[in-house]
């Protein structure tokens, strides 16, 4: 997944800080995911959804915000995050 940002953007600067975060909260959405504590998954997801689509990661944004629906519409983790790949 690439920024749509371009170099000269001002919010350019903060895409590598961002993309390490992301790593780092991929791996805590895992854990949370596989211990279905929805309410960490929808913590990080909308961290997620509010900082990807400034940073021009607006699909990461739109997976964040569909995970959120999910989980506020009564599906399981393991079901969220499935729907969320189709």
């Amino acid at each position: 997944v690439l920024t749509s940002l371009k170099p000269t953007d001002s919010a350019f600067r903060f895409v590598p800080e961002f993309v390490d975060q992301l790593h780092e909260l991929a791996g805590k959405l895992a854990a949370a995911a596989k211990a279905s504590d929805h309410t960490t998954v929808r913590r990080l997801c909308t961290q997620i959804r509010g900082a990807a689509p400034a940073l021009g990661f607006a699909s990461i944004g739109d997976a964040a915000t569909a995970l959120i629906m999910s989980i506020d519409g009564g599906l399981s983790t393991p079901q969220s995050a499935r729907q969320v790949k189709q």
